[in-house]
Formats: structure tokens, sequence, C-alpha cells
């Protein structure tokens, strides 16, 4: 059975990719707040909050649902393997290397989505 938890079955790979791109963008935006004390100390103060702002729930959960996402396309291909999935990391690993700013995107011919990992 080839059927997609939630509405993934629903959606594109067009729409999926855009989903893990927004995931990822959520994750580096909560964890690079995260890294600056100047502002997480200035939006405590402005907001008269107690403790420190922090977005730790924020980045966890978004990096949460952006794994499982992943699992759940992955778990559901037909033709996964070992060898296919180590085919497509040195793929993926070459890519990157050449060029940092490239980003796989879905094609209409296989439908599939490739999204870099979070890091």
């Amino acid at each position: 059975m080839n059927v997609l938890l939630g509405m993934l079955g629903h959606m594109s790979s067009r729409v999926v990719f855009a989903l893990l791109d927004c995931l990822r963008s959520s994750h580096d935006a909560a964890v690079q707040f995260d890294s600056r004390p100047g502002l997480k100390f200035l939006v405590q103060k402005v907001s008269r909050f107690d403790v420190a702002a922090n977005l730790y729930r924020q980045a966890g959960i978004a990096r949460t649902v952006y794994t499982h996402v992943l699992v759940e396309l992955c778990t559901r291909l037909d033709d996964l393997s070992v060898h296919k999935m180590r085919q497509v990391l040195a793929e993926n690993s070459a890519t990157s290397a050449t060029n940092d700013s490239t980003r796989c995107s879905s094609s209409a011919a296989d439908n599939t989505v490739c999204c870099p990992p979070l890091i």
C-alpha cells in the first residue's frame, strides 16, 4: 500500500518541496536568533519577559516535522535500496561540493522531491 499520511498524498512534489523549504528556513531563523544573545536580551526587555526569549522549541519542531516528512516520503518509495540511497547521497554530495547555493528541484517527469538536509 502506497498511501502517504496526512495531506502528503494530496500534495504535488512542488508543494512538498515548498513545505520542506519553509521548515528549513524556519529552523535556520530560529537557530540564528538563538545564537544572538544581544538580540534575545533586547526582545526580553522590550517584551518585558522575565527570562530571555528563545526559539529552541520552534527550531526543534521545524526539524522534527522536516525529518518526519522526509522519512515518510522515503518509506513509500518502491525501489528504495541501500545501493540507490548511496547513489543519491553521492550525487547530492557531488552537487553540494561544486556549488553551495545549488538546490535540488522537483521534476515533473519523475515526480520526486529532493531537498538538502538540515545542518
